[in-house]
């Protein structure tokens, strides 16, 4: 496929077991019509060097599985990215909770910073060196909320790392803010009830394994997430 049937940047959709990834996949290829789908990748890692295999530029667009691409999302008018280091972030709009912010938005990436992410890293996508700029342009909505476990899952992945203050220099104020929103906001929403569990397990989590960093690495294992979240509340989900 040519560059001008691909358009400036690739574009790579990744899901593994989101129940709305159908439907966000088909509303990508409305937008892009030349994206790639990657699908059943165990291990989040794995899944993003995957992408990176398979991209047909050197840079190209991230797409979860959660989220839903609104039609104002333009790539036309996208400038060239600058530095293999930069990763772009737009901003989505959670489900759950109404904040505004990078958690689950697209992202655009250097197919070699995807193949050498570090594990060792809690945010394994924005490791040092990495230039992340968050773009002003909502681009998304981030629907994560579509089962029990996939609430609870965002929330307590998310609110753990936000613990972090530093996270993508994140201000303290302004990840206490995020963080008191996604404890406490959105239970009226579809399995908004599991995103609040969620969060504040997270941020247990991390209060109890701040100085473990192995175990905290577990945040980024799926099977282990399942499992945990299996144990913690078996008896109230069918």
């Amino acid at each position: 496929m040519s560059m001008n049937c691909l358009g400036t940047y690739d574009a790579v959709f990744i899901s593994y077991r989101e129940l709305n990834a159908e439907e966000h996949y088909a509303q990508a290829l409305q937008k892009m019509p030349w994206c790639q789908r990657l699908h059943g990748i165990e291990g989040m890692a794995n899944a993003y060097r995957r992408s990176a295999e398979i991209a047909r530029t050197p840079f190209y667009f991230l797409i979860d599985g959660d989220s839903l691409l609104l039609n104002e999302f333009n790539t036309d008018e996208i400038r060239p990215i600058a530095s293999s280091q930069d990763l772009l972030v737009w901003q989505t709009i959670n489900a759950v909770n109404g904040l505004v912010y990078g958690y689950g938005g697209i992202k655009l990436v250097g197919a070699d910073v995807m193949r050498n992410i570090d594990e060792s890293k809690l945010d394994f996508i924005a490791g040092d060196g990495i230039k992340v700029k968050f773009m002003k342009e909502v681009a998304s909505i981030t629907a994560f909320n579509c089962s029990p476990f996939g609430a609870w899952k965002a929330g307590f992945r998310e609110c753990c790392m936000l613990s972090h203050a530093d996270r993508f220099r994140t201000g303290e104020e302004r990840a206490a803010q995020r963080l008191r929103t996604w404890c406490t906001c959105g239970a009226d929403k579809p399995y908004g009830s599991w995103a609040i569990k969620g969060a504040l397990d997270g941020v247990s989590f991390f209060k109890e394994y701040e100085m473990d960093p192995s175990a905290l690495q577990k945040i980024n294992d799926s099977q282990w997430l399942e499992d945990e979240f299996h144990r913690r509340y078996r008896e109230n989900v069918c």
